[in-house]
């Protein structure tokens, strides 16, 4: 009875899908969150108002990205030079946070391959189309969760530096 389940294309292509949105767009609230702490502790040396301003940055994952390279640029130029990587890192996972968050998704027409998706998504108000090959876009997830772990580096020097609030 160990038999495996097989389900209908559409559905196992839905799952795929599912797991590639949920793994992308989490790592990129992830960086977001931290962005978000970083540029409060850069920009505010009085803990007890950060709270305030952290009410008031963008939403957009691109905005905080430029604000949070700028602000720690300010801040210590010498943390930006370190770190650049990550905000290259960032960048990349910036389209695909847009393409995974805005975009619909084709599968295979013949409904035989389960290898891709095709995502199709407007930026910059023009029309964008994406292939993923699964196997391979989901293990790339290391690579982000890499970047983040030495993020997070980055966030605990400043907290360091300005207190944890």
């Amino acid at each position: 009875m160990n038999q495996k389940q097989e389900y209908p294309f559409s559905l196992d292509m839905f799952g795929l899908e599912a797991k590639v949105r949920g793994l992308y767009l989490t790592i990129a609230c992830d960086f977001e969150k931290i962005m978000s702490d970083i540029i409060v502790k850069c920009e505010e040396p009085d803990g007890s108002k950060r709270e305030a301003l952290r009410l008031k940055i963008a939403f957009e994952m691109g905005k905080k990205l430029k604000r949070c390279e700028q602000e720690l640029l300010k801040y210590n130029s010498a943390y930006y030079n370190h770190f650049i990587p990550q905000f290259e890192a960032i960048k990349e996972l910036l389209k695909y946070r847009n393409m995974l968050a805005h975009g619909f998704s084709q599968y295979d027409p013949q409904k035989i391959d389960k290898s891709f998706i095709t995502f199709i998504w407007v930026e910059k108000g023009k029309e964008r189309i994406d292939n993923i090959n699964v196997k391979p876009f989901i293990k790339n997830i290391l690579h982000f969760r890499d970047h983040i772990s030495l993020f997070y580096t980055l966030h605990a020097k400043i907290c360091e530096e300005r207190g944890n609030d």
